[in-house]
């Protein structure tokens, strides 16, 4: 089997699970929400091969010399490094996305969603992947030589993203047995855990909008103090007091424009 067909595996099995326990029903999402979940998910796998052939073609004219010149390197040592590298590469532009209000204007309709489910992880406007800096370093490193490191990172970030954005809460059983906590508390202050992401996208007094920024490797967020881990499920999903904006405001602004706006650290938003 494939290693990219991980992902593919792991999706439609959380996504079959989730039909059967009542993830998508009416009263958990609804038709504005549908067609954000589906246009992204459609957007996002037409413009990142697009958006990775343009960053080959630069690379191909700017820097000609330095293709293929990181294949030498060996493949754990390069795994690990790149693993770090991009981890805290994004750690700080999830954070700033969540800081900056022309930023969380393009990041706000990943967070917009009263509950949550696998279609949420690509649930995102259409300027997130131009802008997002992985992107490039992932583009440049490919072309340097190191395809099958970031083949790696792929598929565990992807396989990862989907197994913390599930309602299916896999985790929670795991902080009841007392013979394996300490592991659990090892891999919980090293990777993003659902426990982590979903505070995350969650309000109220088990979230933590304003933190659990890093996608894998949550060790950044425990480094920077942004880090929570409430062991139990969110007493609410989403942004309090969301305006909810029209699908084509949230996945085409800003062609489409809303108020600038700006979340708080109790997962409200303020107008600027």
């Amino acid at each position: 089997m494939k290693l990219e067909y991980a992902t593919l595996i792991i999706m439609l099995t959380l996504f079959v699970l989730e039909v059967f326990k009542g993830s998508y029903s009416r009263k958990k999402v609804s038709v504005n929400d549908w067609v954000i979940n589906i246009l992204s998910f459609l957007q996002e796998n037409l413009v990142r091969p697009l958006f990775a052939l343009a960053i080959a073609m630069a690379c191909v004219w700017g820097m000609p010399e330095y293709k293929n010149l990181l294949s030498e390197l060996a493949f754990w040592p390069a795994l690990i490094a790149f693993f770090f590298v991009q981890d805290f590469i994004h750690y700080w532009y999830h954070r700033l996305a969540h800081e900056w209000p022309l930023l969380w204007n393009i990041h706000r309709v990943h967070h917009s969603p009263s509950s949550m489910n696998v279609m949420v992880t690509s649930r995102i406007n259409f300027l997130w992947q131009l802008l997002m800096p992985v992107n490039y370093v992932s583009g440049i490193v490919i072309y340097m030589g190191l395809g099958e490191v970031f083949l790696s990172w792929w598929v565990f970030r992807a396989c990862l993203n989907y197994l913390t954005h599930t309602e299916i809460r896999w985790d929670l059983p795991l902080y009841r047995v007392k013979s394996i906590r300490p592991l659990v508390w090892l891999i919980e202050h090293i990777f993003t855990t659902p426990d982590a992401h979903h505070a995350h996208h969650g309000f109220g007094k088990s979230g933590n909008p304003m933190g659990n920024y890093a996608p894998v490797m949550i060790f950044w967020d425990h480094v920077f103090g942004t880090a929570k881990l409430p062991h139990s499920e969110q007493e609410s999903i989403g942004i309090a007091g969301d305006p909810v904006y029209p699908w084509y405001q949230q996945i085409w602004w800003p062609i489409f424009k809303f108020n600038a706006l700006k979340q708080t650290s109790l997962g409200k938003e303020r107008s600027e």
